[in-house]
């Protein structure tokens, strides 16, 4: 139950009361109790505003997907070309040819163009193999060939 100051006096006496007799006047946002039919009100006044949010965030989500599958395939270029940047080297495909350079023990690769891509060091199976391997040049008669 409501207590309420000077309750039997009308709302302008006991406004005017209230301000003449007060230690303090302010002014703040505060709560006030609710009727049953208020509270009711407020209960059906919820339902509609969760039903128009739920609406809302449906749009939100269609539109969120949208704007992800928007951003996917400008993502890819993107972290390619961040990529390409850091390491200071483009991604290709294509044919490459591994040359032995028996003189420097190095396994060079070549593309197409001829452009040397990676160079390393000869692994221990393929210096032992180095006599099989193709030297150009390297097949010359030794005069056992007759």
């Amino acid at each position: 139950m409501k207590r309420t100051f000077m309750q039997d006096a009308s709302q302008a006496e006991r406004l005017e009361v209230m301000q003449n007799t007060a230690d303090k006047v302010r002014n703040e946002e505060y709560y006030s109790e609710l009727t049953p039919a208020e509270l009711d009100q407020k209960r059906e006044e919820f339902a509609l505003k969760a039903i128009e949010l739920n609406k809302i965030e449906e749009r939100k989500k269609l539109a969120v997907d949208e704007f992800k599958r928007e951003m996917e395939p400008v993502k890819v270029v993107y972290s390619a070309l961040l990529k390409e940047i850091t390491v200071g080297k483009e991604k290709k495909t294509g044919r490459l040819f591994d040359m032995v350079d028996s003189e420097t023990s190095m396994m060079d690769t070549f593309d197409e163009a001829g452009e040397l891509v990676a160079s390393r060091r000869l692994t221990p199976e393929e210096k032992k193999g180095q006599s099989k391997l193709f030297i150009p040049g390297g097949f010359k008669k030794t005069g056992t060939h007759d």
